[in-house]
């Protein structure tokens, strides 16, 4: 069924000339980073490899994760691939300030 979606969105971002990002971007098609454009539609049918992404991030030296919106789905998931890294929530203006400080601070 997410195949018409795929190429629906393939279809819509045929017009754009994508750039290579300034910083990395991570796909959640291969945990690592984004080769083609084409890689963001195939992911619309594709597992998201969340483990190997995060495990990929550590491996690249990223010791602090920031979820961003209500919840603490990812933040969980991430404590429970590595308990040795940070972990921000931002949901709101108090959080917001305290991973803000948190990041001054670093």
């Amino acid at each position: 069924m997410m195949n018409g979606a795929s190429a629906g969105l393939a279809d819509e971002f045929s017009s754009i000339q994508f750039e290579k990002p300034a910083i990395p971007v991570i796909s959640n098609l291969t945990a690592r980073e984004y080769e083609a454009p084409s890689q963001m539609f195939l992911q619309v049918n594709s597992p998201v490899r969340w483990q190997d992404t995060v495990q990929y991030l550590i491996s690249q030296g990223v010791d602090t994760f920031v979820e961003v919106g209500p919840g603490k789905a990812l933040s969980g998931l991430i404590g429970k691939i590595s308990a040795e890294t940070a972990v921000l929530r931002v949901e709101n203006q108090e959080t917001l300030n305290t991973a803000l400080e948190v990041f001054k601070n670093a």
